[in-house]
């Protein structure tokens, strides 16, 4: 357990470098808009990025496609909320209460829930990955 932490913290140590906070910001904001404009998905945003990571390093490569993936899925949500037009096929549930909730004036209650969800299910997901990428991998090999 505790060389699962400091490969945490050596992961966050990078990840929160000059040249990589400014590439996942970046990442970020791209697939915010990917998400937000009609007719684009996530894949297809991380796909259209693809191009650009040729030419950077491994680690701010993945880090640019990962923010925009990870902005993304919350992106879909406010077109969804605001103009029951779902970005994604995840964001269908969203037009039955966000929507509704938008039509009663209560659209920023709708996209604050909808970003504490999205944030609360991605840290979830990540610490479960951390935990159990260590049993998985060694199974795997096996």
């Amino acid at each position: 357990m505790i060389e699962i932490l400091g490969a945490l913290g050596g992961g966050l140590a990078t990840v929160f470098s000059l040249l990589n906070f400014a590439v996942m910001v970046i990442g970020l904001v791209l697939g915010m808009l990917v998400a937000v404009l009609p007719g684009l998905t996530l894949v297809m945003g991380v796909v259209l990025a693809l191009p650009f990571t040729y030419n950077m390093g491994v680690m701010p490569a993945l880090i640019l496609l990962t923010a925009m993936y990870t902005s993304g899925t919350y992106g879909g949500a406010i077109t969804a909320i605001l103009f029951r037009i779902p970005g994604e096929p995840m964001d269908v549930p969203l037009l039955w209460d966000g929507y509704e909730m938008t039509r009663q004036g209560k659209a920023a209650e709708a996209l604050g829930w909808s970003l504490v969800a999205a944030f609360a299910g991605g840290i979830v997901a990540a610490m479960v990955m951390v935990l159990l990428s260590k049993p998985v991998a060694a199974m795997a090999l096996s």
